[in-house]
């Protein structure tokens, strides 16, 4: 009877933590403001955020919650979360458009790293002026603090990857 409790209890807990997961993004559309006149218009279809271990894409104003897993020798997974229910050992990342009334401003990453090292990682853009991904430079995060990345170009979406922590 004591196993059968168990395992139903364990059973409930795994449930109750797996509601949390986020592995898609649902359908969206985005519309970014190029000039005055202009506007770059996009329906993306529900997809993964996760494109490979690890390789995380996200779009335009989008917001996510990525849980990260860690050991003493760094990062061992990434998941993206609905809810940041873990804020302990959940990155929160935020890619969104700065405008000037209806004129482009600058894509603005920021990122918030709540672990207890330094992390970086490297960066991929894709704006409106190419069809290739494109290398960005970006800086590591300090434990405990936010960073803000900025592209002055209309980026549509980023490819974020190679995340290491400090050891």
């Amino acid at each position: 009877m004591k196993k059968i409790f168990l395992l139903s209890f364990i059973f409930c807990l795994a449930s109750a933590f797996s509601q949390n997961d986020k592995p898609e993004r649902p359908e969206m559309n985005i519309k970014l403001y190029v000039d005055s006149t202009h506007y770059y218009n996009e329906d993306v279809k529900p997809g993964t955020y996760f494109i490979a271990e690890n390789v995380l894409q996200i779009y335009a104003s989008e917001k996510v919650f990525v849980e990260v897993e860690t050991n003493k020798f760094g990062i061992t997974s990434m998941k993206t979360v609905k809810e940041n229910l873990n804020p302990g050992k959940t990155l929160v990342i935020d890619f969104f458009q700065e405008a000037k009334g209806s004129r482009h401003g600058a894509m603005k990453l920021r990122i918030t790293n709540p672990l207890g090292k330094t992390l970086s990682y490297k960066a991929k853009t894709l704006s409106t002026k190419s069809d290739a991904w494109v290398k960005a430079t970006v800086q590591p995060i300090s434990s405990g603090t936010t960073q803000t990345e900025n592209w002055n170009e209309v980026v549509v979406k980023l490819m974020l990857f190679d995340w290491e922590l400090e050891l």
